[in-house]
C-alpha cells in the first residue's frame, strides 16, 4: 500500500514508494510511480551503443532487454504488464523511440531515456548528414526545432517526444498503455519501483513539464 515518509530535514523532503496494493493513484502519484519506475530502469538497464544500418544508435536501450529486465526485478506479472508499463512511459515522455515512430514493444527496437524534460532529444542514429535529417526524423517535427552538432540530429523545446508521434503510434501506444478505467502504474507493479523524491528539482521538472502533456488517467 501506499506510504508516505515525511523527512526531518527544514525541506520537508516526501518520499512515496508504492506497492501492488495501493489506493487509486492520484494523478500525481502515477506520475512519480512512472518517474521512479524509468529512473531504476535507467540505473539497472543502462544504455549503450547499437548498430543498424551502417549508423550508430548511442545512449539506447532495446525493447526486450527492457521488458526481461521487468519481468525479472518482479515489478511486472506479464509481457502485457510490462507493455502497459513500457507504454505508460513513452505516453509520460520518460522514454521515445529514438525515430519517434514505435510505441514501446517487446522486439529489438531502440529506445532512449528522457528523464529532464529541459534536454534536448537525440534523434536517430550517427553519422546522419544533414541534407538527409528529413529522411531520418518524423514529418511532425518541424524543422526549426532541429539542430545538427558533430553528425547528430537533436530536437530542442520538445518536453514530451510523445507529442511528436504520428497518429497511428499514439493510438497503439494508447491501447497497449491502457487508458480510463485500466489498472495504474502502482496496481501493475508487483514489487515496488522504488522511492522519488516529489520535492526534487528533477521531479518537479518533470511534473511540471507533463501537467499539460497527454497523461493517463487515473
Amino acid at each position: 500500500m501506499l506510504e508516505r515518509e515525511v523527512g526531518t530535514e527544514p525541506t520537508n523532503v516526501v518520499l512515496l514508494t508504492y506497492g501492488r496494493e495501493s489506493l487509486p493513484a492520484t494523478t500525481e502519484q502515477e506520475t512519480a510511480c512512472l518517474f521512479a519506475l524509468a529512473k531504476r530502469m535507467a540505473d539497472e538497464v543502462g544504455v549503450g551503443v547499437h548498430r543498424y544500418c551502417l549508423r550508430k544508435y548511442e545512449e539506447c536501450f532495446r525493447g526486450t532487454t527492457a521488458v526481461k529486465w521487468m519481468l525479472n526485478a518482479g515489478l511486472a506479472g506479464s509481457e502485457k504488464e510490462a507493455l502497459t508499463l513500457g507504454n505508460r512511459m513513452l505516453i509520460s515522455g520518460l522514454i521515445y523511440h529514438v525515430m519517434i515512430e514505435h510505441p514501446f514493444e517487446n522486439e529489438k527496437l531502440f529506445y532512449r531515456f528522457h528523464l529532464d524534460p529541459d534536454q534536448s532529444l537525440l534523434i536517430a542514429g550517427n553519422p546522419c548528414p544533414w541534407e538527409e535529417a528529413h529522411t531520418y526524423v518524423p514529418r511532425e517535427m518541424a524543422t526549426s526545432k532541429l539542430e545538427y552538432q558533430d553528425g547528430r540530429i537533436y530536437m530542442r523545446g520538445a518536453s514530451n517526444p510523445f507529442d511528436f508521434s504520428p497518429a497511428d503510434v499514439r493510438q497503439r501506444a494508447t491501447e497497449l498503455g491502457g487508458a480510463g478505467g485500466a489498472p495504474t502504474c502502482l496496481d501493475l507493479c508487483s514489487t515496488p519501483p522504488g522511492a522519488v523524491d516529489v520535492q526534487s528539482p528533477a521531479f518537479n521538472a518533470f511534473s511540471s513539464s507533463r501537467s499539460s502533456s497527454s497523461s493517463i488517467s487515473s
